[in-house]
């Protein structure tokens, strides 16, 4: 509940002396401070009435409702306390902050299976394995420049050769199906099956015949992007 004022303390000073209604009393401070007493351990910043205001507590503990509330610190405190205490809780399905003081506290209840945006973890995964087949390329190329020099012996072939496999069928599934198509707007080919082979048709396409429109452009500008991840670890110096 809001606090409210019981006594009009500064009407009294217009009062004439003599007046007995001047007079502050004990019985009023008591009630007014009865009053702010009651206001703090019952408020609720929405407003809410005071069956509300136990409701939202009740909510906080069991996570019945989605809502976003501030309250008393006594109810936050005893909420917390019922969820295992401590000054920041995480529980799901609810996520309650507080301070140490619990003079500020919040809490929001969200779903039990609460996780980062679909979307989001798609591209995140599509991102992290594009790094993964872009190192495991760099240990195949170093791999390949210690056979042209003649010097990989049996054991680091075959121990290299699991990141052959793995970094090749990620090279064709994520960089090429599935980023490359993104990226370039166009669908994959099968006569490009790597992501290799078709950023090394278009920049012999764009190189030999330019690039023409806002489409091809924006291709070659992807295919020059990727040159300066690719060439230099390659044994040739010229991979795409």
């Amino acid at each position: 509940m809001n606090y409210s004022k019981l006594t009009n303390y500064a009407a009294k000073d217009l009062l004439l002396h003599g007046d007995p209604r001047k007079a502050i009393k004990g019985t009023e401070v008591g009630a007014e401070f009865d009053a702010i007493a009651i206001a703090i351990a019952t408020k609720v910043d929405s407003g809410a009435n005071i069956a509300t205001v136990a409701a939202s507590q009740i909510e906080m503990e069991t996570g019945t409702e989605v809502a976003l509330r501030s309250m008393s610190p006594l109810r936050v405190a005893q909420a917390i306390e019922s969820l295992g205490g401590g000054n920041n809780v995480i529980s799901s399905p609810k996520i309650i902050a507080a301070d140490t003081s619990y003079i500020v506290a919040s809490y929001l209840k969200v779903d039990s299976d609460l996780t980062i945006n679909g979307n989001i973890m798609v591209i995140l995964w599509i991102l992290a394995l594009t790094w993964a087949t872009w190192i495991l390329f760099i240990a195949v190329m170093g791999l390949k420049r210690a056979r042209d020099a003649g010097k990989l012996s049996r054991t680091a072939y075959l121990l290299g050769l699991p990141a052959l496999i793995v970094g090749v069928v990620l090279d064709v599934v994520v960089v090429n199906i599935i980023l490359l198509t993104v990226l370039l707007l166009e669908l994959p080919s099968i006569e490009q099956l790597t992501a290799s082979a078709r950023l090394h048709r278009l920049n012999v396409k764009f190189t030999r015949y330019g690039a023409r429109g806002w489409l091809d452009k924006w291709r070659f500008a992807v295919v020059r992007w990727a040159e300066p991840l690719l060439d230099p670890f390659d044994t040739t110096g010229n991979h795409i």
